[in-house]
This record gives C-alpha cells, structure tokens and sequence, in this order.
C-alpha cells in the first residue's frame, strides 16, 4: 500500500487556507501547534483548535518552539508537556506525535518524548526515500515541499525544487509496491504569492487523482504499519 502523509509547522493564519484546500480535495493534514503562540497577532486562536482542524491531526511543535537541545531535561519536558496538555485541551485530540523544533534533538529531548508517550517525533531532515522509518523517534521525511531549494528567495531555484520534488513523487507512484511519501513545510512560507499557492493546489490534485495513494495523518501511518 502507498501512504502520503502532509505535515505543516508554526500554526500562523494560513493554515487556514492550507485545511480549505485539504479539505476541498479531501485529503489530511498533519499540523505540528505551537501552543504558546495561540491567539498572537499572525496565529490562530485557541478556538480554531477545535474547529479549523477537524478531520485533520494536530501534534506537539514544542510550546514556545525553543531548540530543545539546548535546554535542561526539566525544561524540555516542560516545553513539550505544557504544549501537550494546551492542545488535548482546546483541540480535544489525544496528541500523539512530535515535530523537532529547527529539526534539532538529543538523546535527552528524545528520552522525554519516550517518557510522554508520544508515537513519532518527525525531523526537518528530508531523506528521498519512501521507506518505514527505521526509528519514529527520527522519522525522516521524503522531502520539504520546496524539494531542495528551502528557505530561499531564489525563484529559479525554488521552481527547480518544487519540480524535483514532483519528480521524487512521481518515482515513488511508479516504482513503490509500498511504502510512505512525507511532504513538510510551513504555510506561512507561501505567504501571499498567488504561485506558491497554485504550487500547492497542484500538488493536492494530483494527489487526490491517485487511486492507489491513500492520505493519511502521521499517526495513522504509523498505527497502519505497526499492527
């Protein structure tokens, strides 16, 4: 069986556009919440929670999405326990998963994880490969939406690596007899520019057009092949 999973960071407004497309071509969405900034200028607010998110995952991002690596264990647990406990509060979701804030962990942010429970903790490290991952404590992903050309200003490179990561999804519907397709970003990368979010809608139709592809949240990718 094929899995895409979609997974997006930071919690700013445009997230709500990012679920009217999710839902407009019924596919889902992971979205990894930083409680601590609910309600500022920028974000949604704790009562979207409950709302814009329906049918769709959220997980942990770390409360004030601080670079847990660089703190005591006291203080990580706190950064991931207090989002824990805002979001199963105003979202009323059981939280099960982790995003690495800045990609960045240890053996002491990961020690926490396990001692919270969670299931996965996903990193910002694209691997361009479609398998199981080894450890969901360092899941992987396939690739950033961008492909290879995150955090630029460069237009030429960034089409150069939106096409690269269409070109990775297309080897993956054609030569995977299983296995899993992870997309990450930031909605608020898109910003206003009226192309990123045609880029995006593209990826979502070609997505839905996918018979044998089945979109899931990170979580129910990780509970389908742990049975």
């Amino acid at each position: 069986m094929l899995y895409l999973v979609l997974g997006f960071d930071d919690n700013t407004y445009h997230d709500r556009r990012v679920v009217e497309l999710l839902n407009q071509y019924l596919l889902k969405g992971t979205f990894f919440i930083n409680s601590g900034t609910l309600n500022n200028p920028g974000f949604i607010t704790k009562e979207e929670l409950d709302t814009l998110y329906t049918g769709h995952e959220v997980a942990s991002h770390g409360f004030n999405h601080l670079n847990l690596k660089d703190l005591s264990k006291d203080e990580v647990r706190y950064q991931i326990n207090e989002d824990i406990q805002n979001i199963e509060s105003y979202s009323k979701q059981k939280v099960k998963g982790f995003a690495y804030p800045f990609g960045d962990f240890n053996k002491k942010v990961q020690d926490v994880i396990k001692e919270l429970g969670l299931l996965y903790a996903r990193t910002s490290k694209g691997s361009k490969e479609f398998d199981k991952p080894k450890n969901f404590l360092e899941w992987n992903p396939t690739l950033h939406f961008s492909g290879m050309a995150y955090n630029t200003d460069d237009l030429d490179r960034v089409n150069k690596g939106y096409m690269f990561m269409l070109d990775k999804l297309e080897e993956f519907l054609e030569d995977s007899y299983s296995g899993v397709f992870f997309v990450w970003m930031h909605s608020w990368e898109l910003g206003e520019d009226k192309d990123a979010w045609d880029r995006l809608e593209r990826l979502f139709r070609i997505i839905s057009q996918e018979d044998d592809l089945e979109t899931v949240t990170a979580s129910q990718y990780f509970q389908r092949v742990s049975k």
